[in-house]
This record gives C-alpha cells, sequence and structure tokens, in this order.
C-alpha cells in the first residue's frame, strides 16, 4: 500500500523526533555528570530494540525506519557509554 508523501515525511519527523530521547537523557547526563538516577537495563534494552529495528529497516530497504533507528542506536550507544562512565 502506498503511503501518501505527506504522512511519509510526518512519519520521517516523527522518527527523528523519538531517535531523540537517548540523546536528551545523555546531555541531562553529561550536564550533571552522574548516572545514578538512569536505569543501566533499561538502556541495554533500548539498545537491543532499536538496533533490532534498524537492522530489520536496513532489510526492508524502508528510509523512515533506517533513519530513525539510526539516530537512536547512536543515542544508546552513546547514553549507555555515559552511564558507565558516570556511575
Amino acid at each position: 500500500m502506498k503511503l501518501p508523501k505527506w504522512y511519509e515525511n510526518y512519519m520521517l519527523l516523527i522518527g527523528v523526533a523519538g531517535g531523540m530521547i537517548p540523546w536528551i537523557q545523555f546531555f541531562e547526563i553529561m550536564v550533571n555528570k552522574s548516572s545514578k538516577d538512569v536505569s543501566l537495563s533499561s538502556y541495554i534494552l533500548v539498545l537491543i530494540v532499536v538496533f533490532s529495528w534498524l537492522v530489520y529497516g536496513v532489510v526492508k530497504k524502508d528510509k523512515i525506519i533506517i533513519v530513525a533507528n539510526a539516530i537512536s542506536v547512536l543515542g544508546a550507544a552513546v547514553c549507555l557509554i555515559s552511564i558507565l562512565y558516570w556511575k
């Protein structure tokens, strides 16, 4: 089924906005120089989930899924590293 172009653009915007969530947590950790209130296990799970979606998007050749989840994978990885560093 072919979706309208405006809806595809909307979903790309929503995907990018959702992909920024781990980055927001990362910046919060950097500002506070602490990750004591951040769940390590939740970010491990987030990284597994968004990486799985990224692989799915690549296999399906779906630009929206690839872009949104590439941003999320990078953000989750950086956030996970900062959690481990600042614990």
